[in-house]
Protein backbone atom coordinates (compact mmCIF):
# COMPACT_ATOMS: atom_id res chain seq x y z
CA UNK A 1 0.00 0.00 0.00
CA UNK A 2 2.59 2.56 1.06
CA UNK A 3 4.94 1.68 -1.80
CA UNK A 4 2.18 2.17 -4.35
CA UNK A 5 1.28 5.52 -2.78
CA UNK A 6 4.88 6.70 -3.07
CA UNK A 7 5.08 5.44 -6.65
CA UNK A 8 1.78 7.19 -7.42
CA UNK A 9 3.17 10.46 -6.07
CA UNK A 10 6.15 10.06 -8.41
CA UNK A 11 4.28 8.86 -11.52
CA UNK A 12 0.47 8.73 -11.53
CA UNK A 13 0.41 7.86 -15.25
CA UNK A 14 2.53 4.75 -14.67
CA UNK A 15 0.29 3.64 -11.81
CA UNK A 16 -2.86 4.07 -13.91
CA UNK A 17 -1.32 2.01 -16.72
CA UNK A 18 -0.23 -0.65 -14.22
CA UNK A 19 -3.73 -0.95 -12.71
CA UNK A 20 -5.18 -1.17 -16.23
CA UNK A 21 -2.75 -3.98 -17.05
CA UNK A 22 -3.72 -5.88 -13.88
CA UNK A 23 -7.43 -5.51 -14.72
CA UNK A 24 -6.80 -6.71 -18.29
CA UNK A 25 -4.98 -9.78 -16.99
CA UNK A 26 -7.84 -10.43 -14.57
CA UNK A 27 -10.34 -10.35 -17.47
CA UNK A 28 -8.19 -12.84 -19.38
CA UNK A 29 -7.98 -15.10 -16.33
CA UNK A 30 -11.73 -15.05 -15.69
CA UNK A 31 -12.39 -15.72 -19.40
CA UNK A 32 -10.15 -18.78 -19.16
CA UNK A 33 -11.98 -19.95 -16.01
CA UNK A 34 -15.37 -19.47 -17.69
CA UNK A 35 -14.27 -21.38 -20.79
CA UNK A 36 -12.91 -24.19 -18.60
CA UNK A 37 -16.17 -24.46 -16.65
CA UNK A 38 -18.35 -24.34 -19.78
CA UNK A 39 -16.28 -26.95 -21.63
CA UNK A 40 -15.55 -29.28 -18.73
CA UNK A 41 -16.62 -32.90 -19.14
CA UNK A 42 -19.93 -33.55 -17.36
CA UNK A 43 -18.34 -35.87 -14.79
CA UNK A 44 -15.60 -33.44 -13.73
CA UNK A 45 -15.48 -31.21 -10.66
CA UNK A 46 -15.29 -28.10 -12.86
CA UNK A 47 -18.57 -29.05 -14.55
CA UNK A 48 -20.27 -28.92 -11.13
CA UNK A 49 -19.65 -25.16 -11.07
CA UNK A 50 -22.18 -24.76 -13.90
CA UNK A 51 -24.97 -25.65 -11.49
CA UNK A 52 -23.45 -25.26 -8.00
CA UNK A 53 -25.04 -22.38 -6.11
CA UNK A 54 -22.58 -19.56 -5.41
CA UNK A 55 -21.88 -18.65 -1.77
CA UNK A 56 -24.56 -16.42 -0.23
CA UNK A 57 -22.16 -13.50 0.21
CA UNK A 58 -21.27 -13.63 -3.49
CA UNK A 59 -24.92 -13.92 -4.57
CA UNK A 60 -25.73 -10.83 -2.53
CA UNK A 61 -22.72 -8.76 -3.60
CA UNK A 62 -23.03 -9.56 -7.31
CA UNK A 63 -26.88 -9.52 -7.22
CA UNK A 64 -27.11 -13.05 -8.63
CA UNK A 65 -30.39 -13.96 -6.96
CA UNK A 66 -31.05 -17.06 -4.90
CA UNK A 67 -30.19 -19.42 -7.77
CA UNK A 68 -26.97 -17.74 -8.93
CA UNK A 69 -24.31 -20.31 -9.75
CA UNK A 70 -20.55 -20.22 -9.44
CA UNK A 71 -20.45 -19.78 -13.23
CA UNK A 72 -22.80 -16.78 -12.95
CA UNK A 73 -20.47 -15.38 -10.30
CA UNK A 74 -17.46 -15.72 -12.62
CA UNK A 75 -19.34 -13.84 -15.35
CA UNK A 76 -20.19 -11.05 -12.88
CA UNK A 77 -16.62 -10.76 -11.63
CA UNK A 78 -15.24 -10.62 -15.19
CA UNK A 79 -17.75 -7.91 -16.12
CA UNK A 80 -16.67 -5.88 -13.09
CA UNK A 81 -12.99 -6.22 -14.00
CA UNK A 82 -13.75 -5.10 -17.55
CA UNK A 83 -15.14 -1.75 -16.38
Amino acid sequence: GTGFLILYAMSPAFCHRFVGYVEEEACHTYTTIIDTIENAPDESEMAEWRTEIAPAIARGYWKLGETGTVLDMMYAIRADEAE
